[in-house]
Parts: C-alpha cells; structure tokens; sequence
C-alpha cells in the first residue's frame, strides 16, 4: 500500500483519520509555487516534522510496536474496522525484520539486505527474493518490483521527512494534544489523494507517537489509525537476527514482477 508518494510504502502501511477541519488553521503559514500546485506548509509543522525525521535517520537501529485499526470493504456495502499488531526492527546497515498479526493475515518479514523473505506462518507458504544492498534501495525495490509495502516503512527510510512532505500540499500544526498517554505535537497534512495527521512526541525523543490517513478519493473515504509505542533505540540486533532460515516442513513460493512488459 503505498502512503506518502511512489517510493514510500507502509502499513505505516500505515496510517488515517478525519478531513482537516477548521480547528487545523496553522499558527504560522507560507506558501510556494509548485508547478500547478500553491503549497501551504506552517513553519512550525516543517520544523517538527524534519526534526521527527532527522532523529530516527540518526539512529543505527530502533525496534517499535504498532496496532492498526483499518477500514475493509465489506459485503453489506459497508466499512468495517479490521485490526493488526506489527513489530519491527531496523538496523540501518544490517537489515529489517517485522512481524504482523491480525484479523486479516498473518505475516513475517526479513531481509538482510542481500535477499528479502516473506512468510505466511499460518500456510507455512514463503517466498525469497534478491534485493539491493541498501535499505533504502531494499524498500524501493520490494514496492516498485513486487508490490510489497513493509510494514512501517515510512519510518525506516534513511529521510523518511522525504517521503511524508512530498506530494504535501497543506500542512497545518493542530495542537498540543495527547496521543499513547503523552503530550505531542499533532500536525495535519492534506495531499491530492491523502489527509493524513502525526502525532510527534513532545518530550526529548521526538518519535511519532500516532498517524492516521483518509483514502479520500475512495468512495466512503476509509480510514487507516496506528498508534506507536514501545520505542526502543538500543535493542542488540546482530546480523543473523535479519537472516531467514525456512521453517520446518515449510514451502518456497514465486512472487511476480508487478513490471509491465
């Protein structure tokens, strides 16, 4: 599922909530020409953003949770809340690795930079395919070849301000307002196919604390909510922690190019 722009997938694959409303006026406000675009950015939301932004690009490693609450189609015609639990771990030159429960799947994640290997434990179907040498170009790759967003994602991009202001075409700084039990700073963003909110940890770590994302131009306007907690930026996470060994009994499966001829 891609979020911010083509080369930014998540779960954040992500995220979601309400259309911007009045209350999101920014405190401060600029604006640029962009092409056919006016940008509307406050200031003060840039800057905590970017701040947000530099503080994981700093950090070798990290491990957080997420639970996601999305909106799925159903057969009655109506929205239904789904839920999953992820957690992942990002070492910057050493790999990724995540793990999803939920209602609608289950799903294992690895890569050590070298191959990428996703798992269905409850089938014990996987699939292994190469990747390029980086994690960034990993991400890449997994989405643009395969169609395979990682979960949170977004987060683990080496800029991941890059991803989430791209496309931005208002950006508004809401409020100090609470988010997993903690003061943050809630930011609004709307793009052309997105509304999307932030949550940023006001305190010393400034981790994003909750995002959420409306599909807007789908009918009905599904929502996307993660809320974030348990961040950890001083896990041990050696080399064979990103590596795949194929479970017992398991089978190897082959993923399609999603690349046209």
């Amino acid at each position: 599922m891609k979020i911010f722009n083509r080369h930014r997938a998540t779960a954040l694959a992500l995220l979601v909530l309400a259309p911007l409303g009045a209350t999101a006026a920014p405190q401060e406000d600029d604006s640029a020409a962009a092409g056919e675009r006016t940008v509307h950015i406050a200031p003060r939301a840039d800057r905590i953003l970017f701040s947000m932004s530099q503080h994981l690009a700093a950090a070798t490693s990290f491990q957080v949770h997420a639970e996601t609450l999305k909106d799925e189609p159903h057969p009655s015609g109506q929205w239904v809340e789904m839920a999953r639990s992820s957690d992942v771990a990002v070492h910057r030159t050493r790999g990724i690795r995540s793990s999803v429960r939920g209602d609608m799947q289950n799903r294992e994640f690895w890569s050590d930079l070298k191959t990428a290997a996703m798992l269905d434990p409850d089938s014990g179907l996987y699939a292994l395919v190469e990747v390029p040498g980086t994690l960034d170009a990993a991400l890449d790759h997994l989405i643009d070849e395969y169609g395979v967003a990682w979960p949170l994602a977004d987060l683990a991009y080496s800029d991941p301000y890059l991803g989430m202001i791209e496309g931005a075409e208002v950006g508004s700084y809401v409020g100090l307002h609470r988010a997993g039990g903690v003061p943050c700073h809630h930011l609004a963003f709307r793009q052309a196919e997105v509304d999307w909110q932030i949550w940023i940890d006001a305190g010393i770590r400034p981790v994003p604390r909750k995002v959420t994302i409306t599909y807007k131009q789908i009918e009905g306007a599904p929502r996307v909510t993660v809320n974030l907690s348990d961040w950890n930026f001083d896990a041990f996470l050696p080399e064979m922690f990103f590596q795949f060994n194929a479970p017992e009994g398991s089978e190897q499966i082959q993923i399609e190019s999603v690349q046209e001829d």
